[in-house]
Formats: structure tokens, sequence, C-alpha cells
């Protein structure tokens, strides 16, 4: 079982918000997937071929074009925005850093 300083550190990791509740369940819920790895682990896989992907399909490609939308849908969508500055939306940096 994970200590709580380690489910501190893997929340952080993960960038999770734990309430009080979900801390206390969170150690049983990582123990549950780690023993299923583990039972995993245990299958006898020799002889069995890698595979990339579980199915035999190809990757659909689409052209990336952009569609126009009417004004209306572009205010709706920039009010929708929790923050923003001006007509953009303001995010948080991809590694943590200033917004």
């Amino acid at each position: 079982m994970l200590s709580q300083s380690q489910i501190s550190h893997l929340a952080k990791l993960s960038r999770l918000s734990l309430s009080d509740e979900e801390f206390a369940s969170f150690p049983v819920q990582v123990d549950s997937i780690l023993s299923y790895v583990a039972t995993l682990q245990e299958v006898d896989t020799e002889g069995v071929q890698e595979m990339e992907r579980a199915t035999e399909g190809e990757n659909a490609w689409r052209a990336d074009d952009p569609v126009a939308c009417t004004a209306q849908t572009r205010a709706d969508v920039i009010m929708a925005f929790p923050r923003k500055e001006g007509d953009l939306a303001k995010t948080q940096g991809a590694r943590g850093g200033k917004q």
C-alpha cells in the first residue's frame, strides 16, 4: 500500500486535486490497479507475436481544413471560456508555468 506522501506525490504528478474522501480512497484504488498489473505480468506470453495495436485497421486521415462558423457561434464559444484575455482563451502552461 502506498504511503500518504507517495499518494500526494502521485496526485501532484498527475495534476489531481483530491478531496479528503478521494485522498483516503486513492491508495486502495492504486493498489487494486497495481495488483491487476501484477496478475497480467504472470501471463505466459512465450511464442505470442508482439502487436502494435489491438485491431488490424488502418488510420483514417482527413484533411485538417478550417470550417467557418457564424459570428454568433464564435461569440458563444468565447463567452464559454472560463478565463480569457480579449477574445482568446487563457490556459495554464503545459509545464505548470505562468499563465
